[in-house]
Protein backbone atom coordinates (compact mmCIF):
# COMPACT_ATOMS: atom_id res chain seq x y z
CA UNK A 1 0.00 0.00 0.00
CA UNK A 2 1.51 3.38 -0.68
CA UNK A 3 -0.03 5.98 1.15
CA UNK A 4 1.16 10.22 -0.14
CA UNK A 5 -0.08 12.57 2.28
CA UNK A 6 1.01 16.93 1.05
CA UNK A 7 1.56 19.11 4.45
CA UNK A 8 2.66 22.93 4.49
CA UNK A 9 -0.15 24.03 2.36
CA UNK A 10 0.93 27.59 1.20
CA UNK A 11 -1.86 30.69 0.81
CA UNK A 12 -2.52 29.41 -2.57
CA UNK A 13 -3.47 26.02 -1.07
CA UNK A 14 -0.52 24.36 -2.94
CA UNK A 15 1.56 22.18 -0.81
CA UNK A 16 5.07 22.31 -0.46
CA UNK A 17 5.85 18.73 -0.13
CA UNK A 18 5.02 15.20 0.61
CA UNK A 19 5.17 12.48 3.02
CA UNK A 20 5.44 9.32 1.22
CA UNK A 21 4.65 5.85 3.00
CA UNK A 22 5.12 2.42 1.59
CA UNK A 23 3.87 -0.70 3.40
CA UNK A 24 4.97 -4.05 1.59
CA UNK A 25 4.00 -7.52 4.35
CA UNK A 26 5.03 -9.53 1.61
CA UNK A 27 8.61 -8.33 1.24
CA UNK A 28 8.53 -7.58 4.93
CA UNK A 29 9.21 -3.86 5.03
CA UNK A 30 7.63 -0.56 5.41
CA UNK A 31 9.37 2.60 3.91
CA UNK A 32 8.91 6.61 4.92
CA UNK A 33 10.38 8.23 1.80
CA UNK A 34 12.10 11.31 2.35
CA UNK A 35 11.82 13.27 -0.90
CA UNK A 36 14.16 16.22 -0.06
CA UNK A 37 16.93 14.27 0.67
CA UNK A 38 16.39 11.15 -1.29
CA UNK A 39 16.77 8.44 1.69
CA UNK A 40 14.29 5.71 2.12
CA UNK A 41 13.83 4.67 6.32
CA UNK A 42 13.42 0.66 6.11
CA UNK A 43 11.41 -0.50 8.81
CA UNK A 44 11.25 -4.03 9.22
CA UNK A 45 7.92 -5.51 9.89
CA UNK A 46 6.98 -8.34 12.15
CA UNK A 47 3.37 -9.80 10.69
CA UNK A 48 1.93 -12.38 12.88
CA UNK A 49 0.59 -15.69 10.81
CA UNK A 50 -2.57 -17.68 12.15
CA UNK A 51 -0.93 -19.70 14.51
CA UNK A 52 2.30 -17.83 15.24
CA UNK A 53 2.26 -16.17 18.95
CA UNK A 54 5.23 -15.21 19.04
CA UNK A 55 5.16 -12.10 16.23
CA UNK A 56 4.10 -8.55 17.15
CA UNK A 57 1.12 -8.25 15.67
CA UNK A 58 0.27 -5.19 12.98
CA UNK A 59 -2.08 -2.51 14.19
CA UNK A 60 -4.74 -2.67 12.08
CA UNK A 61 -8.04 -0.68 12.72
CA UNK A 62 -11.22 -3.06 11.44
CA UNK A 63 -14.84 -2.36 11.27
CA UNK A 64 -16.92 -2.92 13.86
CA UNK A 65 -19.40 -5.59 14.10
CA UNK A 66 -21.63 -7.07 11.05
CA UNK A 67 -25.17 -7.56 12.98
CA UNK A 68 -27.89 -5.15 13.02
CA UNK A 69 -28.83 -2.72 15.91
CA UNK A 70 -25.74 -4.10 17.99
CA UNK A 71 -25.57 -3.09 21.19
CA UNK A 72 -22.68 -3.70 24.07
CA UNK A 73 -21.12 -2.77 27.12
CA UNK A 74 -24.09 -1.17 28.92
CA UNK A 75 -22.09 -1.38 32.64
CA UNK A 76 -22.83 1.95 34.37
CA UNK A 77 -20.25 4.41 33.26
CA UNK A 78 -19.04 2.87 30.31
CA UNK A 79 -20.05 4.32 26.82
CA UNK A 80 -23.18 2.61 25.00
CA UNK A 81 -22.47 1.38 21.67
CA UNK A 82 -24.54 0.72 18.76
CA UNK A 83 -23.80 -0.82 15.43
CA UNK A 84 -26.36 -0.51 12.32
CA UNK A 85 -25.94 -1.45 9.15
CA UNK A 86 -26.19 0.39 5.80
CA UNK A 87 -26.51 -1.44 3.83
CA UNK A 88 -24.71 -1.47 0.37
CA UNK A 89 -24.17 0.60 -2.43
CA UNK A 90 -21.26 1.33 -5.56
CA UNK A 91 -18.84 4.16 -4.38
CA UNK A 92 -15.73 4.83 -6.48
CA UNK A 93 -16.48 2.08 -9.05
CA UNK A 94 -16.10 -0.08 -6.14
CA UNK A 95 -19.18 -1.99 -4.13
CA UNK A 96 -18.97 -1.16 -0.58
CA UNK A 97 -21.20 -2.10 2.81
CA UNK A 98 -21.69 0.70 5.73
CA UNK A 99 -22.12 0.26 9.13
CA UNK A 100 -22.68 2.78 11.59
CA UNK A 101 -21.44 3.14 15.33
CA UNK A 102 -22.64 5.03 17.29
CA UNK A 103 -21.00 5.74 21.10
CA UNK A 104 -22.86 7.54 24.09
CA UNK A 105 -20.38 8.46 26.64
CA UNK A 106 -22.51 9.16 29.61
CA UNK A 107 -21.77 11.92 31.64
CA UNK A 108 -19.47 12.11 34.87
CA UNK A 109 -17.32 9.17 32.76
CA UNK A 110 -14.63 11.24 30.88
CA UNK A 111 -15.34 14.58 33.45
CA UNK A 112 -17.72 15.52 30.92
CA UNK A 113 -21.00 17.64 32.25
CA UNK A 114 -23.39 15.77 29.85
CA UNK A 115 -23.15 12.62 27.37
CA UNK A 116 -20.56 13.26 24.65
CA UNK A 117 -22.41 11.15 21.44
CA UNK A 118 -19.68 9.83 19.14
CA UNK A 119 -20.57 8.98 15.59
CA UNK A 120 -18.28 6.76 12.88
CA UNK A 121 -19.69 5.86 9.76
CA UNK A 122 -17.47 3.45 8.17
CA UNK A 123 -17.77 1.89 3.96
CA UNK A 124 -15.53 -0.72 3.65
CA UNK A 125 -15.22 -3.19 0.39
CA UNK A 126 -15.28 -6.73 0.95
CA UNK A 127 -13.32 -7.00 -2.04
CA UNK A 128 -10.51 -4.59 -1.65
CA UNK A 129 -11.11 -5.54 2.20
CA UNK A 130 -9.81 -1.56 3.24
CA UNK A 131 -12.78 1.30 4.11
CA UNK A 132 -13.35 4.21 1.14
CA UNK A 133 -15.04 6.36 3.33
CA UNK A 134 -14.77 6.94 6.54
CA UNK A 135 -16.44 9.98 8.71
CA UNK A 136 -16.33 9.89 12.49
CA UNK A 137 -18.34 13.31 14.27
CA UNK A 138 -16.90 13.45 17.44
CA UNK A 139 -18.16 16.83 19.62
CA UNK A 140 -14.38 16.92 21.18
CA UNK A 141 -12.46 17.11 18.09
CA UNK A 142 -15.23 17.89 15.53
CA UNK A 143 -15.88 15.77 11.82
CA UNK A 144 -13.27 14.09 9.70
CA UNK A 145 -13.70 12.51 6.61
CA UNK A 146 -11.26 9.96 4.92
CA UNK A 147 -12.23 8.80 0.98
CA UNK A 148 -10.68 6.79 -1.07
CA UNK A 149 -10.43 8.35 -4.37
CA UNK A 150 -9.72 7.51 -7.81
CA UNK A 151 -9.51 3.99 -6.78
CA UNK A 152 -7.76 1.50 -9.88
CA UNK A 153 -8.45 -2.13 -9.48
CA UNK A 154 -6.17 -2.69 -12.34
CA UNK A 155 -2.26 -3.83 -12.03
CA UNK A 156 -0.65 -1.32 -10.37
CA UNK A 157 3.19 0.61 -11.22
CA UNK A 158 5.16 -1.82 -9.54
CA UNK A 159 7.75 1.41 -9.03
CA UNK A 160 5.27 2.93 -7.13
CA UNK A 161 5.97 0.61 -4.21
CA UNK A 162 9.40 0.26 -3.98
CA UNK A 163 11.84 3.21 -2.77
CA UNK A 164 12.67 5.24 -6.20
CA UNK A 165 16.23 4.26 -7.84
CA UNK A 166 18.81 6.30 -6.56
CA UNK A 167 17.63 7.12 -2.55
CA UNK A 168 19.98 5.88 0.21
CA UNK A 169 17.78 3.08 1.99
CA UNK A 170 18.37 3.27 5.98
CA UNK A 171 17.38 0.33 8.24
CA UNK A 172 15.52 1.65 10.91
CA UNK A 173 15.00 -0.15 14.55
CA UNK A 174 13.16 3.29 16.39
CA UNK A 175 11.26 6.16 15.77
CA UNK A 176 12.76 8.89 13.59
CA UNK A 177 12.27 12.63 13.13
CA UNK A 178 12.05 13.88 9.82
CA UNK A 179 12.98 17.39 8.74
CA UNK A 180 11.29 19.59 5.65
CA UNK A 181 13.18 22.92 4.43
CA UNK A 182 10.49 24.73 2.53
CA UNK A 183 12.33 25.90 -0.84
Amino acid sequence: MRTERSFCHGPSGTPSGTMVEIYDPVAGYSYILDEQNQVAHRFALQVRRPGDSSARAVNVRSAPPASNAEVASQAPGRPTVTTESLGTQTMEGVLVEGKRTTRIIPEGSEDNDRPITVVEEIWSSPELKIPVLLKTNDPRNGEMTTRLTNIELSNPILSLFQPPAGYKIVDETDRITLTYTRP
